[in-house]
Parts: C-alpha cells; structure tokens; sequence
C-alpha cells in the first residue's frame, strides 16, 4: 500500500495540473485583442458611419455587433445626418442597456457623443468655424481620473477642401487655446483632458492636422504649452497598418483619415487599435460576435473597401493617490520622506500624509506613528 500512494498523489497532481492547464487555456483563448487590458481604463471609440449606415433597419445589427465587442464608454461617430440624439439614445439604451440610468448623447451638425457617463459643457459651434461641430465635457470616474475630458468630434470638408480644413483646424485651436486660459468663451478647468477626434478628411497633406496638434502663433493645445499627441493605433493593434480609409477600386492609396489627438500632458493611453474585422481570425471573430464584412461598405469579402475604420483608444487610469507618510510626494513612503517630514514639523506647517495620527495637526505626536511606517517598509 504504500508504495501505491506516491503514484496515486502523482495521479491526482497530473489530472489537477491537466484541470488547470485547461482552465487557464480555455480563459486565454477567450482573450482577443478587442479586450482591454485594465478595467480601469476609459474606452473611446471613434468611426464615421457613413451616411447613417449603421443607424438605419439595415445597419443596426452591425451597429449592436460593433458595441458589444468593443464596449466603449464613449462613442464619437461622424456622418450621422439623420439620427436625432434622442434617436441615438433610445437605439444604445436597447441594444446596450446600462445597469443603472442611460446614456448621454450630445448632436453637433452630424456628430454625435454617446457616453455612458454625464455630459456637461455642450457646444455645436466655434467662433470663426466653417461648419459645426459636437463638443462636450466627459465626467470620468472619480475613483479611476483625477480629471475629466472635454471631447472635440470632427467632420472636416471633404476632398479639395482643403482652405476650408485649414481654416475649421485654425478656429478649434483658436477655441482650445480660450478653453485652456482664463476669461474669453469657455474655462476647462485645470488639466481637464482635452481630445480632438474625428474625420479630419486629410486627403490634401497633414496641415490641418499639424495645426491641430501643434497650434500656432503661440496659442496652446496642451496645457504644458506643448503639441498634443497623435495616437496613431494601428489595426488590430498588430502595428502593421495604420490607414483607417481604403478603397480597393479607386486610384488613391490607403490612408488615414481619421484621428484621436489628445493632451499627453495630464492624460496617457493605455491601449490603441483600429478595428479591422476583415484580417482578424476566426476565433477571434467568434470571440467578439463581429463578422468578416463587418466595417466593409460593399460587404465583399473579396475586396477591401473601407469608407472609414473605427479608432478604439484605452486611456489609463490617473488617480493620484496620497500615501499617509507619503510626504514629499513622489509615490512611496520611505528614508526620503524624513527631509520633508521635519521641515514641516519644525516649520509648523500642515500637510495631511505628515499628520499620521488625524489630529488636523502636524507635531511630535506624529513622529512615533511615522516611524512606525518607515520601519514596516
């Protein structure tokens, strides 16, 4: 007998580890790179249905396909002539039912912000603007963002425009720069997040877009006074193609179209992709409900002719969080903090990760539990 129970205890811990193997492979599989990676993030997804198609009888299937694999927070979408925002929020409060109340929608000429979370500071035009647009203020999760973000969604002319490109991208920054300084139209408040989305219809040359990201004449479109930053996903996230516009049929190469720009300095991307169907796998595919021809104007598995791709960008979470003891701020308490600790301490100062025991006041009854932490480090 006992020379069976170290074969029997093998036995166990094979069929255990097989249990687990498969288990895990089983979740791993179930993973595509349609998923986030935290939970934490803020989703933003950004497409132009061209002319409503995914609005109408024909489309919603498609749409609701679309919303579920991608499960964004918020949804830009450019040519929705026809789809009234009470339209758009009764189809999303079907097809995507919130647990708890509904979703937002603001309509600007045909732009629509769809967002599950409140909108506030709600715009459908810039001064000097050559046609309208659909601005309004995002309000983040206080537990995950220390900020909110003002979303600016765009639908530039089209084709040989392009006076009238760079004339709407002079009037956004104009309306940025405002938006960042005290006084004029509109006061974000400070590092309020600010992304600039949509179809800009670059088809010309990237100076609408440059003047976009980097302003001009030293008008701000980052709060540190820098460029904004472009986010450039690429399909699939694989970093292989990065066109969001193709049309297999016509004499113009792939290009892009359309974009996410956003203010790097109070507001970072966790994750990027644009979401192309057609060069995704099968199991990804049955993963996410989404179908081969989904995205396709023509739906012609044989020919790629995209009007425009959907930009999917994660921005991290960037909740500050004040560690007790965490005196001089840099993220962890430890020997460093000491320097800090004493010069409050013998300024008669206050700062509340120095008042280790909750007293509102910073003196030497804080020095035994301050010790106490630096020594459990």
């Amino acid at each position: 007998m006992h020379q069976q129970r170290p074969a029997r205890a093998l036995q166990l811990f094979t069929v255990l580890a097989l249990a687990i193997s498969g288990a895990l492979s089983d979740f791993a599989s179930a993973q595509t790179f349609v998923d986030r990676i935290s939970n934490d993030s803020f989703r933003l997804a950004v497409y132009n249905v061209h002319f409503d198609d995914l609005f109408v009888f024909s489309g919603i299937a498609e749409l609701t396909r679309f919303v579920n694999a991608v499960d964004a927070d918020v949804y830009a979408f450019q040519e929705a002539f026809n789809t009234s925002a009470t339209a758009a929020r009764n189809l999303f409060n079907q097809i995507a039912p919130l647990a708890t109340g509904s979703w937002q929608v603001h309509r600007g000429r045909n732009q629509l912000i769809i967002s599950r979370y409140p909108l506030s500071l709600e715009e459908t035009n810039v001064p000097n603007g050559t046609r309208g647009i659909a601005m309004a203020q995002v309000d983040l999760p206080d537990d995950h963002f220390y900020n909110d973000m003002y979303i600016l969604n765009n639908h530039f002319p089209c084709c040989e425009r392009e006076e009238q490109r760079v004339e709407e991208a002079t009037a956004i920054v104009q309306w940025m720069d405002d938006a960042l300084t005290a006084g004029g139209n509109i006061d974000l408040t400070l590092d309020t997040a600010v992304a600039v989305v949509g179809d800009l219809n670059t088809v010309s040359g990237p100076e609408p877009r440059d003047i976009l990201l980097d302003g001009f004449d030293g008008l701000r479109t980052d709060w540190d006074g820098s460029s904004m930053t472009d986010a450039n996903p690429t399909h699939n996230a694989m970093g292989l193609e990065d066109y969001t516009w193709r049309n297999d049929t016509s004499p113009f190469p792939p290009g892009i179209l359309d974009y996410v720009m956003y203010t790097d300095s109070v507001i970072s991307i966790e994750y990027s992709f644009i979401l192309n169907p057609s060069t995704m796998s099968d199991g990804e595919l049955n993963a996410t409900g989404l179908f081969e021809t989904d995205m396709m104007r023509t739906k012609n598995v044989n020919l790629f002719d995209f009007d425009h791709l959907p930009l999917i960008v994660d921005f991290a979470a960037n909740l500050v969080v004040d560690l007790i003891g965490d005196v001089n701020h840099d993220g962890v308490v430890d020997f460093s903090d000491i320097p800090a600790f004493i010069e409050i301490l013998t300024m008669g100062s206050y700062d509340a990760q120095a008042d280790l025991n909750f007293d509102n006041v910073v003196d030497f009854l804080d020095i035994p539990p301050f010790v106490a932490i630096l020594v459990g480090q």
